[in-house]
């Protein structure tokens, strides 16, 4: 392949043909540069004259790039991560303004400022023209500027000089229906926004951008809690710019309200969680007082699996980053907990609306664990019988009642319906009873010494019950879950 790439390199440099003339054999040969040299790394080594031909072909194309084939951007791609560090710096401002156009348009263009970016960065020669463009890339609308815009975030943040403008087109681009990984990259983004632009003495300009962002996301929450509570429209004056619902429908615009909490709790996991260049100052009463709102909610039941999973994933980003000053907030932790779990009890446990809120209770185990794992025993769950009852709940077998017909007799002397009546073994959806003996698993590890003998032997009742009967209902089938 290198011996290939490089008589490609000959020959395009011979078949060189003024700007306005059209080759198909050129453009074939350079795409199969472009295409194929970028795995063989086929451009290491190679000096200023092997190139010539590549290099002129990659700006001919970039400025008359008329026809949307995408060759000069992927060129350039390929000239941004292998070219020798000579050619990188003659040409670089040229690519660079280049690129942060295309960066507009497709999602290749963005990739080739990212390069581009990343490698000025270890070059003083070209490092202002870099810090310039990364400062001129415009506040995120579409997928490929949201990835230019994280290029020049993470190689020249205190260059890049960003307002509300992006903040505000970051969450207006989160339309409903968005796919998961649209909503990663834009959680991202906002993440990035604090730490954006000079920081000031000890950075405290910079502690104070992510504390107002912070306090944004919890209002923004606490605001849509509200409106899905009373039905009202979002007030977006204290909190995030967020897509208006145009629906009339007072179920649709709730349920347009619980999928906005859903998003907005994932940005504010994503803060909280994310690399800032100095200390952050977190609200802990303000973040853990959105458990105790989502408790008290009663009204919209289709609504409550959405926003209780989403409460409980971000109380579990609090738990990851606070760590021990989480302690005094145990309390309001287990009530939220238990009032979901009890919730879920209260439903039959074959019903539909059982299921929906299978995610929910895995998410609340979930926390428990992580509780467990970050405060030990501090976490309190050997004074929690209660909360051990509701998680062995989920592992022990329920029964479904089964009722099967029959039909004995020939057409001619008349048919006889028999029916049969049973009972059928049942579990928990396997994610919820994995969730549950995980989370059991770590409670009994940090807590079991100080749990009183009877809990401690209905634990080992039911987990042994529960593995009988699977093992019963499993036998010449190969098992699938619940190992």
């Amino acid at each position: 392949m290198l011996a290939d790439d490089f008589d490609a390199l000959k020959l395009l440099d011979a078949l060189e043909l003024p700007v306005e003339d059209e080759n198909e054999e050129k453009d074939l040969l350079f795409d199969f540069l472009a295409n194929s040299a970028e795995e063989a790394r086929a451009l290491v080594g190679k000096d200023e004259k092997e190139l010539a031909g590549l290099v002129r072909r990659t700006r001919s194309r970039l400025l008359r790039e008329k026809r949307g084939d995408g060759r000069g951007v992927r060129a350039l791609l390929l000239l941004a991560a292998q070219a020798p560090d000579q050619i990188f710096i003659k040409h670089a401002k040229f690519w660079l303004a280049q690129a942060s156009e295309a960066a507009k348009l497709s999602d290749e263009g963005a990739a080739a400022l990212q390069v581009l970016l990343k490698r000025s960065k270890s070059l003083p020669e070209v490092s202002r023209s870099a810090a310039e463009t990364a400062a001129a890339v415009l506040p995120p609308t579409n997928s490929s500027l949201t990835k230019a815009f994280m290029a020049a975030a993470n190689n020249f943040p205190g260059s890049c000089i960003v307002g509300g403008t992006a903040e505000k087109a970051l969450c207006l681009a989160v339309k409903p229906g968005a796919s998961a990984a649209s909503i990663k990259v834009v959680a991202r983004c906002l993440a990035a926004l604090p730490g954006l632009g000079g920081g000031g003495k000890d950075g405290a300009k910079h502690i104070e951008r992510w504390s107002t962002m912070a306090d944004k996301m919890a209002g923004t929450i606490e605001n849509l809690i509200g409106s899905i509570c009373d039905g009202s429209d979002v007030s977006t004056t204290s909190g995030l710019p967020l897509p208006s619902c145009h629906l009339d429908d007072p179920l649709a615009r709730r349920l347009f309200a619980a999928d906005l909490v859903e998003k907005v709790s994932f940005f504010f996991s994503e803060l909280l969680q994310s690399d800032f260049p100095v200390a952050k100052r977190i609200n802990l009463t303000r973040i853990v007082n959105l458990a105790d709102l989502a408790a008290q909610m009663t009204t919209s039941r289709t609504c409550l699996p959405k926003v209780w999973t989403s409460v409980a994933k971000l109380l579990v980003s609090l738990l990851l980053v606070a760590r021990e000053d989480c302690l005094v907030f145990v309390p309001a932790m287990h009530h939220f907990g238990k009032v979901v779990l009890k919730y879920c009890m209260g439903e039959s446990f074959y019903s539909a609306s059982r299921e929906a809120f299978a995610e929910t209770r895995a998410a609340v185990f979930d926390l428990f664990t992580e509780m467990a794992r970050v405060l030990g025993s501090s976490s309190g769950f050997h004074l929690a019988d209660d909360l051990t009852n509701c998680i062995l709940s989920e592992i022990q077998p329920f029964f479904k009642p089964l009722t099967l017909q029959a039909t004995k007799g020939k057409k001619k002397k008349g048919n006889e319906t028999i029916t049969v009546s049973k009972e059928q073994v049942c579990y928990s959806p396997a994610g919820v009873m994995s969730a549950a003996l995980v989370c059991l698993s770590e409670i009994v590890s940090v807590s079991g010494a100080l749990m009183r003998p009877q809990i401690l032997k209905l634990i080992h009742a039911v987990v042994v019950h529960a593995g009988q009967n699977l093992v019963q209902s499993h036998v010449g089938r190969r098992l699938q879950h619940h190992r």
